[in-house]
């Protein structure tokens, strides 16, 4: 019971962790919270919730050129990464296997095997990188639409900074 107590506690204390309470003022910057472990852009008062199946981020930097790509390649890499980490589960499992299989096989060679998992390995490092590069997009479409609305919001929406 005891052990059940304390994974309950860690889980309350890990939510409520990556909660905030702050609710920025209403402005038309776009501000950066967290709600229940989400990130969430937060402009006029509404909340824009992204993620990897949500890009609230294009709504809210919208109608802004610039920070609408921005915001679209952070949502691509995302999810482009996550695809490929996880497609790249595949070869990376059927290659240790193969491989396993010719090292204790005289009539079989493990270099395939090895290929496909450094192969696989491959594919998951291009996967992680794309992840982690992704919120420097968000940060970057934010920023872009922040300084236009510091400018005063020029009429050509599409203006590159």
């Amino acid at each position: 019971m005891q052990k059940v107590l304390g994974a309950l506690t860690l889980f309350v204390l890990a939510v409520t962790s990556c909660t905030t309470s702050y609710e920025p003022r209403r402005s038309p910057r776009i501000a950066q919270v967290m709600e229940l472990g989400n990130q969430v852009l937060v402009k006029d008062g509404k909340h824009y919730p992204i993620g990897l199946l949500n890009n609230g981020a294009l709504e809210a930097v919208a109608p802004h050129a610039v920070a609408m790509e921005h915001a679209e390649t952070f949502q691509n890499r995302l999810l482009g990464g996550l695809i490929i980490g996880l497609v790249s589960v595949v070869p990376i499992g059927v290659g240790t296997g193969m491989a396993a299989n010719g090292a204790t096989s005289r009539n079989s060679d493990p270099s395939l095997g090895l290929a496909l998992v450094g192969t696989g390995l491959v594919a998951y490092a291009i996967g992680i990188g794309m992840m982690m590069s992704a919120p420097t997009h968000l940060n970057d479409a934010v920023n872009v639409y922040n300084d236009w609305v510091d400018q005063g919001m020029p009429a050509d929406a599409t203006a590159a900074f």
